[in-house]
């Protein structure tokens, strides 16, 4: 996206989350189609996640000439763990190795499983969502 863009509607969603003691913490992408990934980490205190959000003005590439901009944050509670699936798709490359369950259509890739996404050490066969087949 660049300034020039219609910027459209988008939502944020876990990719991977993982919860010890008070801490959390989450990869977090959007369904905008620039492939963006951020790491989250939070204390447990949903004041102090609503204060640190309230600087939080633009997210992406470019930002200072106005793309990525935030019209809005939502935060809402839920006692789902999103980590692997929702509603029976995958939320994020799952390394085969992992004891998951597999469904019939399901697709294997070698994808990198964690960040950095670059580093060819975090290669490995993995079940992927639908949104990150490459042919």
């Amino acid at each position: 996206l660049d300034k020039s863009d219609n910027i459209p509607e988008f939502d944020v969603f876990d990719v991977w989350y993982c919860k010890t003691l008070q801490n959390h913490k989450a990869l977090l992408s959007t369904t905008l189609f620039d492939g963006m990934y951020y790491e989250c980490t939070y204390n447990g205190d949903k004041k102090e996640l609503e204060r640190l959000l309230s600087h939080l003005t633009s997210i992406g590439k470019k930002t200072s000439i106005g793309s990525g901009r935030i019209r809005n944050i939502t935060i809402t509670e839920t006692n789902e763990d999103y980590s692997f699936f929702k509603e029976n798709h995958i939320m994020r490359p799952i390394p085969a190795t992992m004891d998951v369950p597999v469904f019939e259509g399901m697709i294997f890739q070698q994808q990198p499983y964690k960040p950095p996404y670059w580093d060819k050490n975090n290669v490995c066969m993995c079940i992927v969502p639908e949104n990150q087949i490459k042919l």
